[in-house]
C-alpha cells in the first residue's frame, strides 16, 4: 500500500558473505563451522557437476551460475524499501537466533542449540 505502482523493492538488511553466515549459524547452534574450500576447487566441482548433469538429466549439486554468484559476492541495498515502505529490518543474528530456537522447538534439530541454552 505504500509502494509506488510499477516499482520494485529489494528487501534486505545485512550484507554478509556465505562464510560469515556459516560462522554465525555455527556459533548460535553450537555446531562446527563447515569446511571451506578454495574457489578454484569449488569452481571445478561446479563445472564437473554441470557436465555430469547433461548425462544424468539431474541438476548439479552446485551450478556454475550459483558458484559465480557466491564467489563474486552479492551486495544489495534495501535502504529504499526502508525509506519508502517503512520496512524495519531485524538483525541477521537476531533473526537467525529466533529461527534456530524455533527449529529446536519443532523438533527439527537433534541437539539443543547453544542459543536456546543461553535464554
Amino acid at each position: 500500500s505504500k509502494g509506488k505502482v510499477g516499482e520494485r523493492y529489494i528487501v534486505s538488511g545485512d550484507i554478509v558473505s556465505i562464510r560469515e553466515v556459516a560462522a554465525l549459524l555455527s556459533r548460535l547452534s553450537g555446531a562446527r563451522v563447515p569446511p571451506t574450500f578454495p574457489d578454484f576447487m569449488v569452481g571445478m566441482h561446479s563445472y564437473f557437476g554441470e557436465v555430469v548433469s547433461r548425462f544424468t538429466k539431474r541438476p548439479p549439486l552446485l551450478s556454475i551460475e550459483t558458484f559465480r554468484g557466491i564467489s563474486h559476492g552479492l551486495q544489495v541495498d534495501g535502504s529504499r524499501a526502508a525509506t519508502e515502505l517503512g520496512v524495519e529490518y531485524t538483525s541477521l543474528e537476531e533473526g537467525a537466533r529466533h529461527a534456530i530456537i524455533r527449529y529446536w522447538q519443532q523438533g527439527l534439530l537433534k541437539r539443543k542449540p547453544v542459543c536456546a541454552i543461553e535464554d
